[in-house]
């Protein structure tokens, strides 16, 4: 009885260092796959594939497999990401663009009522979570396009996740989403300032 309660122990120990080490990786690389947005490098897509893969990885052994299936796109997403940059890297086309067409917008709106719906995993906050995991799908996309849209849909989805941990005493918690918010606010000015200064150009 008292060996397999020591084996346990290990077990929960391993456990615990396998899902701390693969969260420091997945917020270190968010955080400078930000910036590395902000200053539109592609190699931004390079490092959200590693936290795509490292959370995918975690919540598929975990059996969370809503949370496995938006990591898994944000992965497919950053492989189509690195790919569409670099093609227009090489036709010199890094031009930034804000979208007008309504379809992002109502994809987030629908995509929101299907994750609302079908969402089985516990959570604390199952709706909100559902808005901000629609957020990010829709936000992923148009980055992709360099559309400036981009940042107003990550920067909601801060103000929601900082809201929610009103009541966290993580300080770690704080601290990665205040960062990731302000370089989100940095995103959005270095796009609109790229578009002010397209709009100047004749």
């Amino acid at each position: 009885m008292k060996e397999n309660f020591v084996h346990l122990q290990r077990l929960f120990f391993k456990t615990r260092i396998r899902m701390d080490i693969i969260n420091i990786i997945a917020m270190v690389s968010n955080v400078i796959g930000v910036y590395l947005a902000a200053r539109n490098n592609r190699y931004t897509w390079v490092l959200n594939f590693i936290a795509s893969a490292a959370l995918a990885a975690m919540f598929f052994f975990d059996h969370l497999y809503m949370s496995f299936s938006f990591n898994a796109y944000c992965g497919i997403m950053s492989i189509i990401g690195v790919m569409t940059w670099k093609k227009r890297a090489k036709q010199n086309d890094d031009t930034i663009v804000m979208g007008r067409s309504p379809i992002p917008h109502v994809a987030f709106f629908l995509l929101a009522i299907l994750i609302i719906t079908f969402n089985t995993e516990i959570s604390n906050h199952p709706y909100v979570d559902s808005i901000c995991t629609a957020l990010s799908i829709v936000a992923t996309y148009l980055l992709v396009k360099k559309d400036a849209w981009t940042w107003f849909y990550w920067i909601a989805g801060d103000i929601i996740y900082i809201f929610l941990g009103i009541n966290t005493s993580d300080w770690k918690y704080y601290c990665v989403y205040g960062t990731v918010m302000l370089l989100d606010f940095y995103g959005a000015y270095r796009y609109m300032k790229l578009l002010r200064q397209k709009t100047a150009t004749p």
